[in-house]
């Protein structure tokens, strides 16, 4: 499957500066959730050794910050203390890698502690670079999550929160509130059902590219997706993460046309050689009234359910070509995606990926596409000078991220030279490697890893050439679970070479 295309990231705000989305569980509330996780990692007994403390006034400027010690005299042996359950765990993994020779990953786990544990040289500290550490794709909803329980679910957040990551899509369980919406708007149960996909597509039904396709879902399937989107959602909260959720694109069945016959779409053209019997989506003009009024319906129906952190996700022209590359056009599609999700909220994020990079990554930056506040990400590989060509080295904010290959194996042969000398070389024109405000990574296939350890995904901030602070591991081969982690990559002299590393 392809991933040429730019994600168009609107972080837009209210009229008037407001504070960036931030964890809403309480410092006591992260603690708990932090202490549990040290008890499904480890086991209560070794757990008892750790002392675990959250207090948001540690982060500096607003940026998670660890410390680690091991005070004489104190009943436990390490004491872990983070500005958000996030980064009090970060730091509790990076106790256990460098001091104690684990490895936590996808692929398996080495987690034979030396007893007694070691003590913490003094005091380690760290602090990300960049506020949020993002991660998923929205296709690996539908590669590997849809077939997720709880006890997968509840690995993969522990596994997240040990890497850093504070800012991850939620996407479960919101076919049951389409449902409700759609009904509410006169469509009938064959209608939804005409339009819906089975599980193992609805990624792609979500962006618009395939209806019908294996479908319909059955109403207790929605119904287990939404209880288990309640759980999902309450653990990552209580770690300090910041979840994505989904947001109105502007796709809607082909039943709209039938209650509302006035209504103003356009018909997209077909998906990945699937004929409009399965493709072929309906794209609401977004200056119809109904827009709106579908976007806001969703969105109201969807806080009503889950709640909100203030940040959302929709993808209008994933791997589909727009109507038009008239800027006007593409900047009145964001626009209404836009205002859909700020009727009465403070500010939120749109997530748009069309089709072709450059030309379009040309459009969203010259002809300044995005609303006030908005910045541009990438997804695309770390292709030499891309960024620079696309015009998206600018001072605003934003995302850029590393997305690995797509539908493909894991491996990162022949490119980790170049992903971490772009990666790197973009923080270093922003200056004091600040140029790259917010990052993350977009694992497709949660599959095995093979090749070289995957620590390129360098664009969560750290220019190390091992594992840092708050940088993910992917994973690694699997000699590297029987011993300490840490091996420095191939790249490590030419990084520093470059004068890209801060070793």
């Amino acid at each position: 499957m392809a991933l040429a295309g730019l994600l168009l990231l609107l972080l837009a705000a209210a009229p008037a500066p407001a504070p960036a989305p931030a964890p809403q569980a309480a410092d006591a509330r992260q603690e708990a959730a932090v202490r549990e996780l040290l008890q499904r990692l480890l086991g209560p007994r070794a757990a008892a050794g750790f002392a675990v403390s959250v207090n948001r006034s540690l982060a500096a400027g607003g940026l998670d910050t660890y410390r680690l010690s091991s005070p004489r005299g104190a009943a436990e042996r390490v004491r872990v203390a983070g500005s958000s359950g996030v980064a009090a765990a970060a730091g509790l993994y990076r106790y256990l890698r460098e001091l104690c020779g684990c490895h936590v990953s996808w692929s398996g786990a080495q987690l034979r502690l030396p007893d007694p544990l070691p003590a913490v040289p003094g005091v380690i500290s760290a602090t990300s670079p960049n506020r949020f550490r993002y991660y998923q794709n929205v296709c690996t909803q539908s590669y590997s999550y849809v077939w997720w329980d709880w006890p997968r679910w509840e690995r993969e957040i522990d596994w997240m929160a040990l890497n850093g990551i504070n800012l991850a899509l939620a996407f479960t369980g919101q076919e049951a509130v389409w449902q409700r919406v759609y009904l509410s708007l006169g469509l009938n149960q064959s209608e939804i059902d005409e339009y819906v996909t089975g599980p193992a597509f609805l990624a792609w039904n979500r962006m618009g590219n395939l209806h019908t396709w294996a479908g319909p879902l059955p109403l207790s399937w929605n119904l287990k997706q939404l209880y288990l989107q309640y759980r999902i959602l309450e653990r990552m909260r209580s770690l300090g993460m910041i979840p994505v959720l989904p947001a109105f694109a502007g796709h809607v069945p082909r039943g709209v046309l039938r209650a509302f016959p006035r209504i103003n779409v356009t018909r997209l053209g077909s998906w990945s050689n699937f004929d409009c019997t399965y493709s072929c989506a309906y794209l609401l003009d977004p200056g119809d009234p109904m827009f709106q009024v579908i976007g806001t319906l969703f969105l109201k129906e969807l806080i009503r359910e889950f709640g909100t952190d203030h940040i959302y996700n929709a993808d209008t022209f994933n791997e589909m070509s727009p109507l038009s590359s008239d800027p006007a056009y593409l900047s009145g599609v964001s626009a209404a995606v836009f205002r859909s999700m700020t009727a009465g909220r403070t500010r939120a994020g749109t997530q748009a990926p069309p089709k072709g990079a450059l030309p379009w990554g040309a459009f969203a930056v010259q002809s300044g596409l995005g609303l006030d506040g908005s910045g541009v990400g990438s997804r695309e590989p770390f292709v030499p000078g891309l960024w620079v060509k696309a015009g998206l080295d600018s001072s605003q904010p934003g995302l850029r991220w590393l997305a690995g290959p797509a539908g493909r194996s894991w491996s990162l042969q022949g490119g980790g030279w170049v992903a971490s000398r772009e990666a790197l070389g973009s923080l270093r024109r922003g200056g004091a490697w600040g140029g790259l405000r917010r990052a993350g990574a977009l694992p497709r296939p949660g599959g095995q890893c093979t090749g070289e350890p995957a620590w390129a995904v360098l664009a969560l901030g750290t220019a190390a050439t091992r594992p840092g602070p708050f940088t993910p591991q992917l994973c690694v081969p699997h000699r590297e679970l029987q011993g300490p982690a840490g091996r420095r990559t191939p790249w490590a002299g030419r990084l520093r070479a470059e004068g890209l590393s801060r070793e």
